[in-house]
Order: structure tokens, then C-alpha cells, then sequence
């Protein structure tokens, strides 16, 4: 093992502790939404206003995730000649700019939900939690998109 394992140990937990920090912001922004909304919260009765928040939402995250997935592939595409500090500098880097698309796509329906107490903003939010999720940085996903050999990591 080299001298530095130490160190990226500790870059690799610092990028899952940002990641699930990110994943919980979410989570708990969310419980505080349902619990403002079931106590009367600011919902408006306006089925009109509600589809066009549906569709606008929607299509956000039609645009936004692929956007997001896409900007990941192409920050880590050279990423398998770099040295492993570089790789975890890049990805890092991609990481949260994929992350960060999907929260916001996340606030954008729970905000929805907020304004329309809508249930399908909900079911919205829960397939972004399910792919932030999906995409945390476990050892097998790290070596995987870092292009590293996982016993490194």
C-alpha cells in the first residue's frame, strides 16, 4: 500500500459524507413540506395552476437529469489516465454537479407539493431520492467510474 491510503480514505469518506449529506437535506426538507402541507401549510385549490407545475416539473427533470448524467460521463471520460488524486479531484467534481441536478430537481417538486399539496410531486421526488441513491459512491461505484482499481480505493 502506498503512503498516502491514509489520505484517500478520508477524500473517500469526505465525498460519501457530502453525498448522503446532500441525500438527507432532501429527505428532510421534504418531511417538513408533508408535515407543513398536512397541517394546512400554503396550498393553493387551483387544478389548473397544479397540471401546469406537473408539466413544467416534469419536463425539468426530463432535461435536467439526462443534462446532468451527460456533464457527469463527459468530466470523467479521461479519467482512467490520470493518478488516483487527480481521479477523486475530477470525480468529486462530476459528482456534485450530477448530484446538485438532481436535488434541485428534487426542492423544484417538493416546492410543487408545497404550492398544490399534490401527491404526484411526491411519487416525483421519491424516483430523485431512488437515483441519488443509486448513484452514492460505494467502493464498487467508485472504481467503477473512476476507472481504479477497487482494492486502491
Amino acid at each position: 500500500m502506498s503512503s498516502n491510503t491514509p489520505t484517500i480514505r478520508q477524500e473517500l469518506k469526505s465525498l460519501r459524507t457530502i453525498y448522503g449529506a446532500l441525500i438527507v437535506g432532501v429527505v428532510l426538507f421534504a418531511l417538513i413540506a408533508i408535515a407543513l402541507t398536512l397541517n394546512g401549510g400554503v396550498k393553493q385549490e387551483d387544478p389548473g395552476f397544479a397540471q401546469i407545475l406537473l408539466i413544467v416539473a416534469t419536463l425539468t427533470a426530463l432535461v435536467n437529469i439526462p443534462m446532468g448524467l451527460s456533464l457527469f460521463k463527459r468530466r470523467t471520460a479521461t479519467i482512467s489516465d490520470e493518478p488516483l488524486k487527480n481521479k477523486i479531484e475530477i470525480y468529486r467534481s462530476a459528482m456534485i454537479i450530477r448530484t446538485a441536478i438532481l436535488e434541485g430537481n428534487g426542492f423544484f417538486f417538493i416546492v410543487c407539493y408545497i404550492l398544490t399539496g399534490a401527491t404526484v410531486f411526491l411519487i416525483e421526488l421519491l424516483a430523485i431520492i431512488v437515483l441519488m441513491i443509486y448513484f452514492f459512491p460505494t467502493s464498487s461505484r467508485l472504481s467503477k467510474e473512476m476507472q481504479h482499481d477497487l482494492r486502491e480505493l
